[in-house]
């Protein structure tokens, strides 16, 4: 797990959200820099790997395992698979 997986846990943690993450050893958490000024974006930058090849297993035994004690799952691919 990388600081911005960490960061990221920590602060649903704080707002009391449960989470449950597949982390890929071999991929970073994706993260966004947002460029402001005078409070309006002037470009955002998306730092994130493919995930071809990852096997998608892992994650779909844990919403199989879970969806018997949950009130929500949120899933978002932002159209990218």
């Amino acid at each position: 797990i990388d600081d911005a997986a960490r960061a990221l846990s920590q602060a649903l943690a704080n707002v009391n959200v449960k989470c449950d993450f597949v982390s890929v050893p071999t991929h970073p958490t994706i993260t966004k820099l947002r460029v402001l000024s005078r409070n309006q974006q002037l470009i955002r930058l998306d730092f994130e790997e493919g995930f071809s090849g990852v096997d998608p297993q892992p994650m779909h035994e844990r919403i199989q395992q879970a969806l018997g004690s949950i009130g929500a799952l949120v899933l978002s691919d932002y159209a990218k698979g």
